[in-house]
């Protein structure tokens, strides 16, 4: 928010603005990743289930995700005949599409999860991280430009977070905790991303953070 308050005021100043990175300016496509990577753990949050089915971005496409939440809710839980009878509906609904969206459910919500105290294996949550970035990058195209701006947030933090992951890898590490992972997704989070409606302009003043 400073970082905005200041390009603003330095505008109305008639000044050049420095256009800042604002970490907090899309927070909803911001929310994605912490909320994926949450669902890692074993045993589930089902809170944190509950939260990503029902965020206003999701690589599940909105129907199934509603009725997964509404099951989780009632009886959480995965697997067992409630939920079988949830993805039969789901099946219905979709039709010829069935089986891209079951598979989208089979990647952010059926796989496997990791004891908390063992930690998850790097190229797991690499994986992972590198998907939901692949999901914001096919929409950097998108025609609104409120939700381009939006997806380019959730991308370039997802980005960030995969060349830390990257560096953990080429290090050698086996593993990450959740409190070890939480930490690198605030560090990508922080680095913030570039808003295109307060653009650097010409006479602007180095910055450094």
């Amino acid at each position: 928010v400073e970082n905005a308050r200041l390009d603003e005021s330095l505008a109305r100043a008639g000044r050049p603005r420095h256009g800042l990175r604002e970490p907090s300016a899309f927070r909803p496509t911001l929310q994605v990743l912490p909320l994926i990577l949450e669902l890692l753990w074993e045993p589930l949050n089902f809170y944190g289930l509950i939260q990503f089915l029902t965020h206003s971005v999701s690589p599940i496409p909105g129907f199934a995700r509603r009725q997964l939440a509404a099951k989780v809710a009632d009886r959480p839980g995965i697997g067992g005949q409630s939920w079988n009878d949830v993805l039969a509906e789901i099946d219905n609904h979709y039709g010829d599409s069935a089986a891209s969206v079951r598979e989208k459910i089979r990647q952010w919500v059926e796989h496997p999860r990791y004891r908390t105290e063992e930690g998850a294996p790097v190229p797991v949550v690499l994986e992972r991280v590198q998907a939901l970035a692949d999901f914001f990058r096919l929409r950097l195209g998108d025609e609104n430009p409120a939700r381009r701006i939006a997806y380019n947030a959730g991308h370039a933090q997802c980005r960030a977070c995969v060349e830390s992951l990257k560096a953990l890898v080429a290090q050698g590490v086996e593993s990450i905790r959740p409190r070890q992972l939480q930490k690198l997704v605030m560090q990508a989070t922080a680095n913030g991303s570039d808003n295109p409606l307060l653009a650097a302009e010409v006479g602007a003043q180095l910055a450094i953070t």
